[in-house]
C-alpha cells in the first residue's frame, strides 16, 4: 500500500494585538505633563487670584483699632485660602486634562481621547481643590509649632507632600481610566501618590536655594520663576515616577 509523503505542519505563532492592557506607557507622558504645567501656569497667572483686599481693608495698619485689624486678618486669610485653592486647581486641572486626553490615545476608540479629557477634568479639578484645601489647613496647624521643633522648610515639605500626593493620585487615576486600565487603577494611583510625595520633598529645598528672595513657603509660590519651576518640577516628577514604575521588567539573559 503506497502512502503519499505528507508535508510537515508549520505552526505559526499567535499574533499579539496591542491593547490598552499590554501597551506600556511611553516617556512622552513626561513631555505632556510639562506642557500641561506651562499651560496651567499661564492660566493660573491670569485667573488664579479672584479675590483681592479692598482699598479700605488694605489701608488698615498696625496702629488701627483692634477690631479693624481683626477684620483685615480674617479677610486676608479668606483671600489666601480662595486664591491658593483656585491657583492650585487651575494648574493641576490643566495638566489633568492633557494627561487624560493623552492616555485616551492608548485605547482603540478615538472617542476615548475626549472621554479621557473629561475624566481628567473632573477628577483633577475635584481632588486638587480638596488637596489644596487640605494643604492650607495643614499649614495652619503646623504654623504654631516652634521653628526649633519643626523648621519652616520641614513644614513646607509636609504641606507640598500632602497636596501633590493627592493630586498625583488624581492624575494617574485619570490616566488609568482613560486608557482602559481600570483593573490597574490601584497601581497607578499608588504611583501617583509616590510621585507627588517625591515632588513635595524635592521642591522646597530646591526653591530655598534658587529663589531666596521669593516667598516659597506658601502652597502656591508667589514669584513668577518660582511658581513656574514649582509646577514643572512637581508634575514632571509625578510623570517620571509613574512611567518608571509601569515599565516592563527586563528579562534575564539566557
Amino acid at each position: 500500500m503506497s502512502t503519499e509523503p505528507q508535508s510537515p505542519v508549520v505552526e505559526t505563532a499567535p499574533t499579539v494585538t496591542s491593547t490598552p492592557a499590554n501597551e506600556t506607557l511611553g516617556w512622552s507622558l513626561v513631555i505632556i505633563a510639562l506642557i500641561g504645567a506651562l499651560i496651567g501656569f499661564a492660566v493660573m497667572s491670569k485667573y488664579g487670584q479672584p479675590i483681592a483686599l479692598s482699598k479700605e481693608m488694605a489701608d488698615i495698619g498696625p496702629m488701627s483699632p483692634p477690631d479693624q485689624i481683626a477684620l483685615k486678618n480674617a479677610a486676608t486669610e479668606r483671600m489666601v485660602l480662595v486664591n491658593s485653592i483656585t491657583s492650585f486647581c487651575l494648574l493641576a486641572t490643566s495638566v489633568g486634562v492633557l494627561l487624560g486626553a493623552w492616555a485616551g490615545t492608548y485605547h482603540p476608540s478615538r472617542v476615548r481621547i475626549v472621554v479621557g479629557a473629561v475624566v481628567g477634568l473632573i477628577l483633577t479639578a475635584a481632588i486638587s481643590a480638596a488637596a489644596a484645601y487640605a494643604g492650607i489647613q495643614l499649614k495652619a496647624r503646623l504654623h504654631p509649632i516652634p521653628v526649633g521643633t519643626l523648621s519652616l522648610s520641614a513644614k513646607t515639605i509636609c504641606v507640598q507632600m500632602l497636596a501633590w500626593g493627592l493630586t498625583g493620585m488624581a492624575f494617574c487615576s485619570a490616566i488609568a481610566l482613560a486608557a482602559g486600565r481600570a483593573k490597574a487603577l490601584p497601581k497607578y494611583a499608588g504611583a501617583g501618590l509616590l510621585g507627588g510625595i517625591l515632588a513635595g520633598v524635592v521642591y522646597p529645598p530646591l526653591a530655598a536655594v534658587l529663589f531666596q528672595m521669593d516667598d516659597t513657603d506658601q502652597l502656591v509660590p508667589l514669584g513668577t520663576a518660582s511658581g513656574l519651576v514649582w509646577g514643572a518640577v512637581s508634575t514632571g516628577l509625578i510623570a517620571i515616577v509613574v512611567v518608571g514604575l509601569n515599565q516592563p521588567a527586563k528579562k534575564a539573559a539566557a
